[in-house]
Protein backbone atom coordinates (compact mmCIF):
# COMPACT_ATOMS: atom_id res chain seq x y z
CA UNK A 1 0.00 0.00 0.00
CA UNK A 2 0.90 3.94 -0.45
CA UNK A 3 2.89 5.59 2.34
CA UNK A 4 3.64 8.81 3.71
CA UNK A 5 6.40 9.50 5.81
CA UNK A 6 6.64 12.51 8.09
CA UNK A 7 10.24 13.13 9.08
CA UNK A 8 11.30 16.66 11.24
CA UNK A 9 10.11 20.04 11.58
CA UNK A 10 6.87 19.49 9.73
CA UNK A 11 3.91 21.52 10.68
CA UNK A 12 0.49 20.86 9.96
CA UNK A 13 -1.18 24.25 11.36
CA UNK A 14 -4.08 25.72 11.08
CA UNK A 15 -5.85 23.88 8.42
CA UNK A 16 -9.64 23.28 7.86
CA UNK A 17 -12.07 20.42 6.53
CA UNK A 18 -15.65 20.32 5.83
CA UNK A 19 -15.56 16.69 6.36
CA UNK A 20 -12.99 14.69 7.46
CA UNK A 21 -9.39 15.62 8.71
CA UNK A 22 -8.88 19.13 9.39
CA UNK A 23 -4.95 18.23 9.56
CA UNK A 24 -4.73 15.05 7.46
CA UNK A 25 -7.21 12.24 5.85
CA UNK A 26 -5.08 9.19 5.82
CA UNK A 27 -7.36 6.78 3.22
CA UNK A 28 -6.08 3.03 2.47
CA UNK A 29 -2.26 4.42 3.21
CA UNK A 30 0.00 3.82 6.16
CA UNK A 31 1.38 7.08 7.79
CA UNK A 32 4.45 7.27 10.08
CA UNK A 33 5.13 10.76 11.82
CA UNK A 34 8.06 10.19 13.95
CA UNK A 35 10.73 13.26 12.97
CA UNK A 36 11.63 15.47 15.98
CA UNK A 37 9.73 19.39 15.68
CA UNK A 38 6.68 18.02 13.53
CA UNK A 39 3.40 18.71 14.50
CA UNK A 40 -0.36 18.87 13.84
CA UNK A 41 -2.05 21.47 15.22
CA UNK A 42 -4.89 23.85 15.57
CA UNK A 43 -6.68 22.28 12.74
CA UNK A 44 -10.67 22.03 12.00
CA UNK A 45 -12.83 19.51 10.97
CA UNK A 46 -15.95 21.11 12.49
CA UNK A 47 -19.17 19.64 11.48
CA UNK A 48 -16.72 15.96 10.54
CA UNK A 49 -14.20 13.99 11.81
CA UNK A 50 -10.69 13.99 13.20
CA UNK A 51 -9.37 17.68 13.72
CA UNK A 52 -6.19 16.95 13.53
CA UNK A 53 -5.70 13.27 11.61
CA UNK A 54 -8.88 10.85 9.89
CA UNK A 55 -7.78 7.69 9.84
CA UNK A 56 -9.57 4.89 6.95
CA UNK A 57 -9.55 2.04 4.90
CA UNK A 58 -10.22 2.32 0.85
CA UNK A 59 -9.55 0.88 -1.86
CA UNK A 60 -9.30 -2.64 -0.50
CA UNK A 61 -6.69 -1.13 1.69
CA UNK A 62 -6.67 -0.63 5.14
CA UNK A 63 -5.55 2.55 7.08
CA UNK A 64 -2.94 3.14 9.56
CA UNK A 65 -0.67 5.84 11.29
CA UNK A 66 1.62 5.84 13.42
CA UNK A 67 2.36 8.59 16.00
CA UNK A 68 5.74 8.45 17.23
CA UNK A 69 7.00 12.49 17.36
CA UNK A 70 8.65 13.75 20.47
CA UNK A 71 6.68 16.09 22.33
CA UNK A 72 2.71 17.42 21.72
CA UNK A 73 2.96 15.96 18.16
CA UNK A 74 -0.99 16.69 18.07
CA UNK A 75 -3.01 19.12 19.75
CA UNK A 76 -5.30 22.02 19.92
CA UNK A 77 -7.23 20.78 16.94
CA UNK A 78 -11.55 20.92 16.78
CA UNK A 79 -13.64 18.68 15.42
CA UNK A 80 -17.80 17.58 15.56
CA UNK A 81 -16.15 14.07 16.60
CA UNK A 82 -12.33 13.03 17.35
CA UNK A 83 -11.15 16.97 18.17
CA UNK A 84 -7.84 15.12 17.93
CA UNK A 85 -8.00 12.09 15.42
CA UNK A 86 -11.02 10.16 14.06
CA UNK A 87 -10.16 6.36 13.31
CA UNK A 88 -12.89 5.04 10.80
CA UNK A 89 -13.30 1.46 9.74
CA UNK A 90 -15.13 1.63 6.15
CA UNK A 91 -17.40 -0.59 4.99
CA UNK A 92 -15.69 -3.21 2.97
CA UNK A 93 -13.39 -5.65 4.06
CA UNK A 94 -10.02 -5.21 4.96
CA UNK A 95 -10.51 -1.63 4.99
CA UNK A 96 -9.82 -1.15 8.70
CA UNK A 97 -8.12 1.77 10.52
CA UNK A 98 -5.28 1.95 13.35
CA UNK A 99 -3.90 4.24 15.12
CA UNK A 100 -0.61 3.19 17.17
CA UNK A 101 0.05 6.37 19.34
CA UNK A 102 3.31 6.71 20.63
CA UNK A 103 3.30 10.53 21.31
CA UNK A 104 1.06 13.03 23.04
CA UNK A 105 -2.42 14.33 22.19
CA UNK A 106 -3.30 16.95 24.51
CA UNK A 107 -5.94 20.38 24.10
CA UNK A 108 -7.93 18.95 21.56
CA UNK A 109 -11.79 19.42 21.39
CA UNK A 110 -14.85 17.37 20.00
CA UNK A 111 -18.15 19.03 19.52
CA UNK A 112 -20.10 15.70 19.85
CA UNK A 113 -17.89 12.68 21.06
CA UNK A 114 -14.33 11.76 21.34
CA UNK A 115 -12.15 15.16 22.71
CA UNK A 116 -8.66 13.13 21.99
CA UNK A 117 -9.96 9.91 19.87
CA UNK A 118 -13.19 8.50 18.68
CA UNK A 119 -12.89 5.09 17.22
CA UNK A 120 -15.37 3.57 15.05
CA UNK A 121 -15.88 0.11 13.76
CA UNK A 122 -18.12 -0.58 10.85
CA UNK A 123 -20.36 -4.24 10.64
CA UNK A 124 -21.35 -6.37 7.39
CA UNK A 125 -23.80 -8.77 6.67
CA UNK A 126 -24.29 -11.80 5.72
CA UNK A 127 -22.47 -13.19 7.00
CA UNK A 128 -22.43 -11.07 9.98
CA UNK A 129 -18.86 -9.62 10.07
CA UNK A 130 -16.49 -6.22 11.19
CA UNK A 131 -14.20 -4.41 10.23
CA UNK A 132 -11.88 -3.08 12.30
CA UNK A 133 -10.85 -0.23 14.69
CA UNK A 134 -8.08 -0.56 16.79
CA UNK A 135 -6.24 2.53 18.77
CA UNK A 136 -2.82 1.27 20.77
CA UNK A 137 -1.25 3.45 23.05
CA UNK A 138 2.23 2.53 24.29
CA UNK A 139 5.50 3.77 24.75
CA UNK A 140 4.69 6.66 27.60
CA UNK A 141 2.20 8.23 24.88
CA UNK A 142 0.09 10.80 26.66
CA UNK A 143 -3.96 11.49 26.46
CA UNK A 144 -4.40 14.86 28.37
CA UNK A 145 -6.12 17.77 28.78
CA UNK A 146 -9.05 17.11 26.08
CA UNK A 147 -12.25 18.00 26.08
CA UNK A 148 -15.93 16.45 24.71
CA UNK A 149 -19.39 16.39 25.85
CA UNK A 150 -18.99 12.53 26.15
CA UNK A 151 -15.83 10.51 25.89
CA UNK A 152 -13.19 13.32 27.02
CA UNK A 153 -10.32 11.59 26.13
CA UNK A 154 -11.46 8.21 24.33
CA UNK A 155 -14.39 7.58 23.05
CA UNK A 156 -15.17 3.79 21.12
CA UNK A 157 -18.05 3.92 18.70
CA UNK A 158 -20.05 0.94 17.47
CA UNK A 159 -21.87 -0.05 14.30
CA UNK A 160 -24.95 -1.90 14.01
CA UNK A 161 -25.08 -5.03 11.22
CA UNK A 162 -28.06 -3.85 9.46
CA UNK A 163 -29.65 -7.76 9.10
CA UNK A 164 -28.93 -9.49 12.24
CA UNK A 165 -28.76 -6.76 14.57
CA UNK A 166 -25.22 -7.19 16.06
CA UNK A 167 -23.34 -4.47 17.39
CA UNK A 168 -19.26 -4.03 16.32
CA UNK A 169 -17.33 -1.91 18.25
CA UNK A 170 -13.70 -0.42 18.01
CA UNK A 171 -11.01 -0.81 20.62
CA UNK A 172 -8.50 0.88 22.99
CA UNK A 173 -5.22 -0.56 24.39
CA UNK A 174 -2.97 1.12 26.41
CA UNK A 175 0.16 0.35 28.05
CA UNK A 176 2.58 2.52 29.53
CA UNK A 177 0.85 6.34 29.91
CA UNK A 178 -1.78 8.75 31.59
CA UNK A 179 -5.15 9.70 30.55
CA UNK A 180 -5.08 13.10 33.01
CA UNK A 181 -7.01 16.39 32.85
CA UNK A 182 -9.58 15.71 30.36
CA UNK A 183 -13.04 17.07 30.60
CA UNK A 184 -16.59 16.76 29.79
CA UNK A 185 -17.50 19.44 28.74
CA UNK A 186 -19.85 21.03 26.41
CA UNK A 187 -19.49 23.88 23.57
CA UNK A 188 -20.80 26.16 26.36
CA UNK A 189 -18.36 25.19 28.60
CA UNK A 190 -20.37 23.67 31.26
CA UNK A 191 -19.50 20.23 33.02
CA UNK A 192 -21.68 17.13 31.69
CA UNK A 193 -21.96 13.93 33.06
CA UNK A 194 -20.90 12.19 30.26
CA UNK A 195 -17.47 9.51 30.23
CA UNK A 196 -13.45 9.98 30.54
CA UNK A 197 -13.44 6.77 28.57
CA UNK A 198 -16.34 5.85 26.68
CA UNK A 199 -16.88 2.15 25.40
CA UNK A 200 -20.18 1.44 23.23
CA UNK A 201 -23.09 -0.08 23.86
CA UNK A 202 -23.51 -3.95 23.17
CA UNK A 203 -20.90 -5.05 21.26
CA UNK A 204 -18.79 -7.96 20.59
CA UNK A 205 -15.62 -6.63 19.71
CA UNK A 206 -15.53 -3.53 21.80
CA UNK A 207 -12.45 -3.80 24.15
CA UNK A 208 -10.69 -1.48 26.44
CA UNK A 209 -7.73 -2.77 28.32
CA UNK A 210 -5.03 -0.11 30.11
CA UNK A 211 -1.88 -1.42 31.61
CA UNK A 212 0.32 0.82 33.84
CA UNK A 213 -1.54 3.71 33.01
CA UNK A 214 -2.48 6.89 35.67
CA UNK A 215 -5.51 8.27 35.05
CA UNK A 216 -5.81 11.85 37.60
CA UNK A 217 -7.11 15.38 37.33
CA UNK A 218 -10.20 14.50 34.69
CA UNK A 219 -13.21 15.89 35.16
CA UNK A 220 -16.85 14.55 34.13
CA UNK A 221 -19.29 11.62 34.38
CA UNK A 222 -17.58 8.29 35.34
CA UNK A 223 -13.65 7.44 34.23
CA UNK A 224 -15.03 4.67 32.19
CA UNK A 225 -18.53 3.95 30.99
CA UNK A 226 -18.02 0.68 29.60
CA UNK A 227 -20.69 -2.30 28.29
CA UNK A 228 -18.64 -5.16 27.17
CA UNK A 229 -14.81 -6.00 27.93
CA UNK A 230 -12.10 -4.06 30.56
CA UNK A 231 -9.09 -5.12 31.56
CA UNK A 232 -7.35 -3.20 34.44
CA UNK A 233 -3.61 -3.64 35.40
CA UNK A 234 -1.46 -1.42 37.84
CA UNK A 235 -3.76 1.46 37.10
CA UNK A 236 -3.59 4.31 39.32
CA UNK A 237 -6.96 6.48 39.57
CA UNK A 238 -6.63 9.31 41.92
CA UNK A 239 -7.82 13.03 42.45
CA UNK A 240 -10.49 12.63 39.44
CA UNK A 241 -13.80 14.62 39.68
CA UNK A 242 -17.01 14.04 38.83
CA UNK A 243 -19.72 15.68 37.84
CA UNK A 244 -22.51 12.89 37.70
CA UNK A 245 -25.88 13.02 39.68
Amino acid sequence: SAKLLIGSNVHVFSNGAAYYGGGIRIAGLEMTMSGTGSYITQNVADTGDGGGLAITGHASQPGKATVSSPGNAISNNTANRGGGVAVMANNNDDEGATLVLRSTLIGNYAHYRGGGIFAREEALSIPSRWVDAKVVADSNAHIDSNAAPNGAAVYLDYAEDAVFGDNYGASFTMTTGTINSNLSMDDGSNFTDGAILFESDGSYTSALDLTRVTMQGNHGGPLIRNDDYVVLKNVLMAANTTSSR
